[in-house]
């Protein structure tokens, strides 16, 4: 060592420094906690796509006034509160809906859902109604009140 020259001080860590390296972290943190999120809507949305699919292929039966294929679409327990001709009935009382838009779900297990929706009616008015689903065998039924 030269006799003029310092020893050489250890550097250190500054305020900066500190703040880029807890900024990081956050940044990984938050990316985490968002793909561990978004991978549990994913699967909430892969689960709830079949008894969604069955509620609008409901509606869409009851829009067409294909009454025969809406029932076909209701499970066992409701198909043996309702004969074919109450459920006909029962629909042609009721004001047709041309659509639904699903507002919500909910996946009580792998066999029962509720799906929130809005129903569009023929007449331009709008009317809440939540249905009410059981999967018998491979197929999404409608259960409950039907409509």
């Amino acid at each position: 060592m030269h006799p003029y020259q310092q020893p050489a001080q250890p550097r250190r860590r500054t305020g900066r420094t500190i703040f880029i390296i807890l900024a990081v972290v956050a940044v990984v943190c938050c990316l985490g906690v968002g793909g561990v999120g978004y991978g549990v809507y994913k699967i909430l949305e892969e689960s709830s796509e079949a008894p969604r699919e069955a509620t609008h292929a409901f509606v869409a039966d009851l829009a067409a006034g294909n009454t025969d294929a809406a029932y076909q679409k209701l499970c066992t327990a409701t198909r043996g509160r309702y004969t074919k001709e109450q459920f006909v009935a029962v629909v042609q009382q009721r004001p047709k809906p041309s659509s639904a838009s699903i507002n919500g779900f909910d996946i009580q297990n792998s066999s029962t859902a509720e799906i929130r929706t809005t129903l569009k009616l023929a007449d331009g008015s709008e009317q809440g109604h939540t249905f009410e689903l059981v999967k018998e065998g491979d197929a999404w039924l409608v259960c409950g009140d039907p409509y």
